[in-house]
């Protein structure tokens, strides 16, 4: 759809081969709202895909903690052991962002014993 909008004392111009046509506001209207509809479905399915890849990506964070709990034979993890990535910052910031999303969802708990440090569990 090649569309060019000029305002020139209130009217919309369209672009049909190398002329420019005038739209009334019917038009216009129309013209606006099929733009709105295809821009709207194609942010609805990148949205749809984003959170697909967040569930994908807290089910490999959450089997990580679980896989890590049966093999220290405990049922909690330090929180900065667990997050923290000891050359990469990022990876620390989105190892914690999926994790906050773990426990906003109920799946993991922080526990802050007596001695002091969060705990995941």
């Amino acid at each position: 759809l090649n569309i060019h909008k000029f305002s020139s004392e209130y009217r919309v111009w369209r672009r049909r081969g190398k002329k420019f046509v005038q739209l009334n506001s019917n038009q216009f209207f129309k013209t606006s709202l099929l733009i709105w509809l295809k821009c709207k479905s194609v942010r609805d399915e990148i949205a749809q895909e984003e959170r697909a890849d967040l569930t994908r990506q807290l089910d490999n964070v959450y089997s990580c903690l679980k896989t890590e709990l049966k093999r220290s034979g405990c049922n909690h993890i330090g929180f900065y052991e667990f997050c923290l990535h000891p050359t990469d910052f990022a990876r620390t910031v989105e190892n914690i962002f999926y994790v906050s999303f773990l426990v906003k969802e109920a799946r993991v708990r922080i526990v802050r014993p007596d001695s002091g440090l969060p705990q995941l569990g």
